[in-house]
C-alpha cells in the first residue's frame, strides 16, 4: 500500500514495519502518522511528540489508518496524549478509518468514546483547530 502525507507519496506503508511515527503540518496542524507496527518500543517515542506538541499549543491530530498493529501501550500513550493537550486547552484527535486493523483495539479500549474521532484526516484537522478546550476552576 502506497502512503500520502498532504499529497506527497512516501512510500510503501510495509516498508515501515518496525513502527514509524511521521511528523508533518497540515493547515498548522501537527500530523503525528503512524505507520507500520506499534508497540511498547514507540509508545514512549508517541507520548514524548504529543507532549512536546502539546506544551507548545499546538492542535495535534494522530493518525492511526495507516497502522498495521497497536498494541495496549499505544492506546495508553493516546489516552496520556489526550490528558496533555487537555492540559493546554487542547483536545486529540485520531484519524482512523472503518477498515483500519487498528479500529477493533479502539472500540475494545473504549479510546473511540473517550476521544475525538473521524474517518478523514481533512476532518480531523479542521477538528483539532476548533477543539479548543476552556479549562475553568470552580
Amino acid at each position: 500500500m502506497s502512503v500520502q502525507l498532504d499529497g506527497a507519496d512516501v512510500g510503501d506503508s510495509s516498508a515501515f514495519v518496525d513502527g514509524e511515527i511521521v511528523v508533518g503540518y497540515r493547515d498548522g496542524v501537527v500530523v503525528l502518522t503512524l505507520l507500520g507496527e506499534h508497540d511498547m518500543a514507540t509508545a514512549n517515542r508517541l507520548s514524548a511528540e504529543i507532549a512536546r506538541q502539546a506544551s507548545r499549543g499546538r492542535a495535534v491530530v494522530v493518525v492511526l489508518s495507516e497502522a498495521e498493529f497497536i498494541d495496549s501501550a499505544i492506546v495508553t500513550a493516546l489516552f496520556t496524549g489526550e490528558r496533555q493537550m487537555l492540559a493546554y486547552g487542547r483536545r486529540l484527535v485520531l484519524e482512523i478509518r472503518a477498515d483500519s486493523p487498528a479500529t477493533r483495539l479502539l472500540e475494545i479500549s473504549g479510546l473511540q468514546t473517550k476521544l475525538v474521532c473521524t474517518d478523514s484526516l481533512g476532518h480531523a484537522v479542521r477538528l483539532a483547530v476548533e477543539r479548543r478546550v476552556v479549562l475553568t476552576t470552580d
